[in-house]
């Protein structure tokens, strides 16, 4: 239900930099309780999930707007799709084992959550650099 209003508020009024930018500075989306829905089913726990759910689609529905923007008409279908293949291949793919030798080495189980909190670090600074594009033709 707010994808639709997030894709109007990212073009238009806002603009796709604090959509971006701005729920990857909140600590919630990086230290939510670990054991949230792993035991019993409890009417707390899945009011949690969903509020994480409705506050992720937020930003995630600008992104594929904000993306597209990033390039020039010739090549911004090939630029979008490598780019998003090969962070969701580098990072998405070696998660696992990066949470395995995290974990290993530190013998902390939160290991992985600071080195998640450290990648959003990243994003949001990537992410305040971007051009601010709303509002402009593509062209």
């Amino acid at each position: 239900m707010l994808v639709p209003f997030s894709v109007t508020t990212s073009t238009r009024p806002v603009g796709e930099k604090p959509i971006c930018a701005g729920p990857t500075a909140s600590p919630l989306s990086g230290r939510l309780d670990p054991g949230i829905g792993c035991s019993e089913p409890s009417w707390p726990s899945q009011s949690a999930l969903m509020l994480f759910g409705a506050l992720l689609a937020v930003p995630m529905a600008g992104i594929p707007a904000a993306m597209c923007e990033m390039f020039p008409h010739g090549v911004r279908v090939s630029a979008v799709s490598v780019g998003y293949g090969l962070a969701y291949a580098i990072f998405g793919g070696t998660a696992p084992a990066v949470a395995l030798w995290l974990i290993r080495r530190s013998g902390s189980e939160t290991a992985f959550v600071w080195y998640l909190m450290a990648l959003m670090a990243l994003t949001f600074v990537v992410a305040l650099g971007l051009r601010e594009r709303s509002g402009r033709p593509l062209d």
